[in-house]
């Protein structure tokens, strides 16, 4: 069978990491590896990491202070040694079988062409889970039996090492992309093939979606920029088509996620006139590259390394 590791970018993430790194613990077939990538944090982010890693050696703090997730998922599947690395997001709860699906579709006979998985991904903070859930669900048409498809989905997916290998030289790494996306073009034109299966689900956090269409426009036009940065005409004015379809979709995710108070468990709509400060940065949004300070985490070491007594 073969090694299995999973890489979770991380950009001050205190609040998240910790049920997010117990859930990939708690796996049925445990993680050969577990990669947090530092992402530059700012906050306890490394800290918590750090003293997971002390009870756990399979955890394993990368920090890479160059900004952006692509730059940062790269790091991560670079520094994994495993014939199959997955990923998700520190915002993200994954089922004690998830690395089982991975593992038994990859290796098994269906997924023998393909260089590539992923699954659904549902909304763990948001309004009327198991409605909402059903109703996505639903909306899957072929897909929920399972079928090859054209792109990975962030939060949940994974490939193998050697598919990586062979397409890393073409992969983006500058800010303000769809690093899932990116990956998933480079894997399409050098012939890789992805397989959506529809029992490998994540549940991630719609903090983003609370966020009108006019705060993630950065965000929205992110597949336009990633095609531009391939160079691919062709693609980039499908990007600008479909651009109208993604503001009225996130119109829509921020008018059902926006009101709704999750502490409380109900709606609140006057939340749509209150103005959301984001406590979080987007994935797309620019961040400067922080002074190359080393961090000191029992043994210090040098930015872009693996910390030392961790590795």
């Amino acid at each position: 069978m073969s090694t299995l590791s999973v890489v979770v970018p991380a950009y001050d993430e205190e609040l998240a990491i910790a049920n997010c790194l117990d859930d990939l613990l708690a796996q049925s077939r445990p993680f050969d590896e577990i990669i947090v990538v530092d992402n530059g944090s700012t906050d306890r982010t490394g800290d918590i990491v750090d003293k997971y890693a002390i009870d756990h050696p399979t955890v394993h703090r990368v920090v890479e202070r160059n900004p952006g997730v692509a730059v940062a998922l790269r790091r991560g599947i670079e520094s994994a040694t495993s014939d199959l690395v997955a990923r998700t997001d520190a915002d993200s709860r994954v089922g004690p079988e998830w690395a089982r699906e991975i593992e038994d579709f990859l290796d098994g006979d269906d997924g023998r062409d393909y260089s590539a998985v992923t699954g659904p991904v549902f909304i763990h903070d948001g309004p009327s889970y198991d409605f909402t859930r059903r109703m996505a669900m639903r909306s899957m048409g072929r897909l929920a039996q399972g079928s090859e498809v054209k792109s990975l989905f962030g939060p949940n997916f994974a490939v193998r090492r050697s598919a990586w290998d062979a397409v890393a030289a073409s992969v983006q790494t500058r800010q303000g992309i769809w690093e899932d996306l990116d990956l998933s073009i480079a894997f399409l034109d050098a012939g890789h093939r992805m397989y959506f299966q529809p029992t490998m689900t994540v549940d991630t956090s719609c903090r983003q979606l609370r966020h009108s269409p006019v705060g993630n426009r950065q965000y929205i036009v992110g597949g336009i920029r990633t095609m531009r940065g391939r160079g691919d005409e062709t693609r980039t004015r499908q990007m600008y088509l479909d651009l109208p379809f993604r503001v009225i979709a996130f119109t829509v995710m921020w008018l059902y996620f926006r009101p709704w108070d999750e502490a409380a468990g109900n709606w609140r709509p006057y939340r749509l006139l209150i103005p959301l400060r984001r406590r979080h940065p987007l994935a797309t949004t620019r961040r400067q590259r922080r002074r190359a300070t080393p961090h000191v985490a029992g043994n210090g070491n040098l930015p872009g390394s693996k910390v030392p007594g961790h590795d």
